[in-house]
């Protein structure tokens, strides 16, 4: 049945009605939802929260002042790699930022400044992206997607930059461990065990260690300046020092290379 003899079939429907009634037959009426206002707009500025006044201070770029010894601990890296990442990613085109001050719907554009340090501040402390979002004064939604785009594009530049010194870079390395004592040393190592919250039921037994909890453990090497130079795929929680150092290809590629003497210190 079209819809034309469904609309005529229920006119006569309402003429029979009226002429038995005599009264009027009112249309009975569609119930619309009314649509649902949203009490959540967001509308805080970015450019008037705490983490935005704190990088516009001309005092933070020396990282001996009190405010950039602060921003290095609350973030863990100097002011001046903050900015080196910075300009990576406009450099790169990454997403995530944007040339224009204002989107194309009217409001401020999210700083890219204070997205990474949202991020810094997520890796480095623990912290949570709500937390973040009330000292950064952007959704707690944006920075969250955006974390993970910060993790993979900078953790696809760990075998860039992550890389054992050569040349001057490592004698220079070399003469500061034989200053502290350790001649013919490149590096410290030491364990660093990263909970593993959703572990699989059958993996607990081999990934729980001596903390109690589910990790995974990773075998850090780094100079005397603290600055990374290598890190090997990552172990079960269950396994010591001594056995995270017999798959670090950093210690077997010094033995492989005819040195009898290489050994490694562990506590």
């Amino acid at each position: 049945m079209g819809r034309a003899s469904r609309r005529a079939r229920r006119l006569a429907q309402v003429q029979i009605l009226e002429w038995l009634c005599n009264t009027p037959v009112k249309a009975k009426k569609r119930n619309r939802r009314l649509k649902r206002q949203r009490d959540d707009v967001w509308d805080k500025d970015p450019r008037e929260s705490q983490w935005w006044k704190q990088i516009n201070d001309r005092r933070v770029q020396d990282p001996e002042s009190r405010e950039g010894k602060l921003f290095r601990r609350r973030f863990r890296v100097p002011f001046s790699v903050f900015q080196w990442i910075v300009t990576l990613w406009r450099a790169q085109k990454w997403p995530g930022c944007s040339k224009y001050k204002y989107n194309f719907g009217g409001p401020l554009t999210d700083p890219l400044e204070l997205k990474i340090m949202a991020a810094l501040r997520y890796l480095g402390r623990g912290e949570c992206w709500d937390t973040c979002s009330e000292f950064s004064g952007i959704p707690e939604g944006t920075l969250r997607k955006f974390g993970y785009l910060f993790f993979r594009n900078i953790g696809s530049l760990v075998n860039v930059h992550c890389k054992p010194p050569t040349g001057e870079a490592l004698e220079a390395h070399m003469k500061v461990f034989a200053l502290n004592g350790f001649p013919g040393a490149i590096g410290s190592t030491d364990a660093v065990n990263i909970c593993w919250w959703r572990c699989p039921a059958g993996w607990r037994a081999v990934f729980t260690g001596k903390e109690g909890y589910t990790a995974i453990g990773y075998n850090v090497t780094a100079t005397h300046d603290r600055y990374i130079i290598h890190v090997p795929p990552g172990l079960p929680g269950s396994h010591n020092d001594k056995t995270k150092v017999r798959y670090d290809t950093v210690v077997s590629t010094l033995s492989s290379k005819g040195r009898s003497n290489c050994r490694s210190l562990s506590d």
